[in-house]
């Protein structure tokens, strides 16, 4: 089961409208005060609905149609997938936001960052945020397992990593009122000076790696890669 079905999306959902107010902190302290957005993958839109009441003109993205099913009415939210984004260009920022960064292959995340500098325009700048960045995830420690709990939903996951392709694999167990429901993930985990690489090479000339507050530091929960 996908992150956008049953009790996984429930949680999830949760999970975001509890860390809401603290991601559009970060973000709107990050984007430009005013213009056109770019959110992708957009998810349930959380992030767009906000921007979208501060003033931003913003245009959702997201691959799954149950996430989409989720949105509030009234965004301009759309199908479609970040290995091939549709031609809605050019933009002042765009933002890839929730940890998104990892689930493609090395080959699509690089087809997928040149994507969003053909629909930034010259000067924009283009929010990158991953947990899933090496110095954050495996600094910590990565196999075991946890347990957390939103929206009335428990989520235990048993995490292992395959060091020869920098893959982790997680495996989780939704449990409400006696129900249980099963999921899979994996990220492909890059270090944070693959990411500066990839940034470079799909032709954003500036990045700057920056954590919740102030410059990125290893162990830090999330990477914010800031590309011009």
């Amino acid at each position: 089961m996908g992150f956008h079905e049953g009790l996984a999306a429930r949680f999830w959902q949760a999970a975001g409208e509890a860390m809401l107010d603290a991601d559009f902190a970060v973000v709107a302290a990050l984007l430009p005060p005013s213009g056109s957005v770019l959110d992708v993958p957009c998810g349930d839109g959380r992030l767009s609905r906000r921007l979208a009441e501060a003033g931003y003109d913003v245009t959702g993205i997201d691959i799954a149609p149950g996430a989409l099913a989720l949105a509030p009415p009234g965004l301009r939210l759309q199908q479609g997938d970040l290995r091939a984004l549709p031609d809605i260009g050019p933009v002042d920022a765009a933002l890839s936001w929730g940890n998104s960064f990892g689930y493609l292959a090395p080959k699509d995340t690089a087809r997928s960052l040149a994507g969003l500098r053909r629909v930034v325009k010259p000067g924009g700048t283009l929010i990158l945020e991953s947990g899933a960045v090496a110095e954050s995830m495996l600094a910590r420690g990565v196999s075991g397992r946890s347990e957390h709990g939103f929206g009335g939903i428990t989520m235990r996951s048993a995490r292992t990593y395959r060091p020869q392709e920098s893959r982790l694999e997680v495996e989780s167990e939704f449990e409400a009122d006696g129900v249980v429901e099963h999921g899979r993930a994996a990220y492909y985990v890059h270090t944070t000076g693959e990411v500066v690489r990839m940034l470079h090479a799909a032709g954003f000339a500036d990045v700057e790696l920056r954590g919740d507050d102030g410059p990125y530091e290893v162990g830090a929960p999330r990477m914010i890669a800031v590309a011009r």
